[in-house]
């Protein structure tokens, strides 16, 4: 960003208002005339919202220039540093953490679920029925029943998928035919 302007006729691009002494205004592209000038907070809110870093009109990519304190020391200090690292660490490990669950949850225990489940259903007893939650929880046949229960819970998905495509053919009145418009579709080919 360029310089400041103190000039009252020149006005903010984007809110129509005059530059001051705590708001100056800057020029940060090569536009020329009125259009040139822009508060930062003005410039900042208009790139958070259009998610661009170059000027609209000229095209001129936004170049920032950071100010730091003059009290600023010349080195991070150690403490902050570590800070810091511990910081992204933890924030890495929640993460990790969180992923790790969500791939054990769906890449185990949704199918040994679906798997246990759909086995108990259709063995047309009862007895399988009321010992469910003891199946649930036993350990033999796991890698089997977890290969088995993806399957069952793709075909549930893919059913599922397919029924919700039936049901907006039927409400849609099924797709147009191919080649022809709507006014051609009864015209007696």
């Amino acid at each position: 960003m360029d310089s400041e302007v103190s000039n009252t006729d020149i006005i903010c691009r984007v809110c129509r208002s005059e530059g001051l002494v705590e708001r100056p205004l800057f020029h940060p592209c090569i536009c020329t005339g009125s259009i040139k000038w822009i508060h930062q907070e003005c410039l900042m809110q208009w790139m958070r919202y259009s998610r661009k870093e170059y000027c609209e009109l000229c095209g001129h990519r936004f170049s920032f220039t950071p100010i730091y304190s003059p009290d600023m020391p010349r080195r991070l200090p150690l403490k902050d540093l570590a800070a810091g690292l511990l910081s992204s660490i933890a924030t890495a490990v929640k993460y990790w953490f969180h992923y790790t669950l969500v791939a054990i949850a769906w890449l185990g225990i949704v199918p040994l679920t679906a798997c246990r489940i759909y086995r108990a259903l259709f063995a047309g007893t009862i007895d399988a029925i009321l010992t469910l939650p003891f199946d649930m929880l036993a350990t033999e046949n796991l890698a089997s029943d977890i290969f088995q229960g993806c399957f069952v819970v793709t075909c549930t998905l893919l059913a599922f998928a397919g029924l919700v495509w039936l049901r907006e053919q039927i409400l849609h009145g099924g797709p147009a035919p191919r080649g022809r418009s709507c006014g051609e579709r009864w015209s007696g080919c």
